[in-house]
């Protein structure tokens, strides 16, 4: 399928902001990627709040309108909303009458609808959860909890919004949707796995034929098997012959249990090459990118976040930054890193990398943090960031290669330094104190190791 993609990390707000100016009749945008029914100012009945990533299992946002959703609140691709923006939108959907909440049972998903139902229930808000879980193929009626929902979910929001639409209640509207949601049930089926269009991950693993659950692999072509001619010429004449899987390129022509492979490897090197090239010219746009003060992250610094039409730029984050002003504060008076750290912790405030995660709910809280605990290491890192200051440093690693995952570190003096770029979070004067603070201290404990030696 070809599609145009002008960034990858802009993807999803620039997919809902062409599906707004393309139904603007119907729907607008709302701060925190809420796609908001138009009618929602003047309704006076039940409404009704979803959540979901964007673009998949089913595309969510398409179903605002009337009758059916008055808010979706819209994920990344294949990662579910945060639960403050679920909060914003039940919060902007209540018309008095209650607000129905539809969750689609996926991991993510399930955990920020659980968060979002806790808080709003503080707040006194009429809300009913009902989640859909009708997919056959992963476990029995009997087992629902493992089921997820699939595209279930659409025929529940248009039964729902007709019920709302002739003046039930909360409970009644609720009751019509959760029995359909019982008696339901839907299957998926893929022709190729996915993969996400940030990170280019493959949905689908290796792993899977060596478990004999796949025989044949097909492509659009040898590029997309892969362009390292050395991996794909490995997969082409050793793995998948050994383990009985067929492999068709479409466009070049190529069936292995037909085709002959004399070709093959001078059409994967031509492949690297092109590839090679492409990753020259990113890099040198990502250079540009840097030296104009334009955040490249794919995740902003605690305490920011990513906002902007292209997501370039950076904002304080209201949630984080009063916890990063805090730490400066304290650590200018000498609280030792691992004394704020067991504060924070003691607290249940929730340390940069679950953070990330829970905004993000598709991430892997183990990809950034063993322990998931706030650390003093983390906190030094924070203290000594000159983020903070409303400059913007980056180029901190560079790749190997473009064939390799393995980053280098820079050198400080190499690394791309762009000064007030963003709003500061602390001031000059309060980050050279901790600056001192830390340095003292490092100064005194290392003169007790000394005499510990003597």
């Amino acid at each position: 399928m070809k599609k145009f993609i002008n960034d990858p990390e802009n993807l999803t707000s620039e997919l809902l902001e062409g599906l707004a100016l393309a139904n603007k009749d119907i729907i607008h945008l709302e701060d925190g990627n809420l796609v908001v029914n138009n009618k929602l100012k003047d309704a006076d009945r039940v409404t009704i709040v979803t959540l979901g990533g964007t673009g998949h299992e089913p595309a969510i946002s398409g179903f605002v309108g009337e009758g059916m959703v008055d808010i979706s609140v819209a994920g990344n691709v294949f990662a579910a909303p945060g639960p403050q923006a679920c909060i914003e939108a039940i919060k902007m959907a209540d018309k008095g009458h209650g607000v129905l909440f539809v969750v689609l049972n996926h991991a993510g998903d399930m955990l920020t609808g659980n968060l979002t139902m806790k808080q709003v229930k503080k707040l006194g808000l009429n809300v009913i959860k009902v989640v859909t879980q009708e997919d056959i193929a992963n476990a029995p009626r009997s087992n629902a909890d493992d089921r997820r929902g699939l595209v279930g979910c659409v025929p529940l929001y248009k039964i729902a919004g007709a019920a709302a639409a002739a003046g039930k209640s909360l409970e009644e509207v609720a009751a019509v949707a959760q029995k359909f949601a019982d008696n339901m049930a839907t299957i998926a089926v893929a022709a190729k796995g996915a993969t996400h269009p940030a990170t280019d991950m493959v949905i689908a693993q290796i792993e899977d034929i060596e478990k004999k659950e796949i025989g044949l692999v097909l492509t659009k072509d040898l590029s997309r098997l892969g362009r390292d001619y050395i991996k794909t010429g490995q997969y082409t004449e050793l793995f998948f012959p050994s383990r009985g899987v067929r492999f068709i390129a479409v466009g070049d022509g190529y069936d292995s249990a037909f085709s002959s492979t004399d070709l093959i490897p001078f059409r994967n090197v031509v492949n690297e090459m092109y590839a090679r090239d492409i990753s020259r010219k990113i890099r040198a746009s990502l250079q540009v990118r840097m030296e104009e003060g334009s955040y490249i992250g794919n995740f902003a610094p605690y305490g920011y976040r990513k906002c902007g039409k292209e997501r370039h730029q950076l904002t304080p984050d209201p949630e984080t930054a009063p916890i990063v002003l805090r730490l400066f504060l304290d650590a200018s008076r000498g609280v030792l890193p691992s004394a704020l750290a067991a504060e924070l912790n003691n607290e249940k405030i929730p340390c940069p990398s679950i953070y990330r995660c829970l905004k993000h709910p598709g991430l892997n809280p183990d990809r950034f943090s063993r322990s998931g605990q706030w650390t003093a290491n983390t906190i030094i890192k924070i203290l000594h960031n000159p983020v903070y200051l409303g400059h913007m440093v980056q180029g901190k690693t560079k790749k190997l290669s473009f064939k390799s995952s393995a980053s280098l570190t820079v050198p400080e003096h190499e690394r791309i330094r762009v000064p007030d770029t963003h709003p500061p979070i602390v001031t000059e004067q309060l980050f050279l104190q901790c600056k001192e603070q830390l340095k003292s201290r490092t100064c005194r404990k290392q003169e007790a190791d000394g005499d510990g030696h003597q």
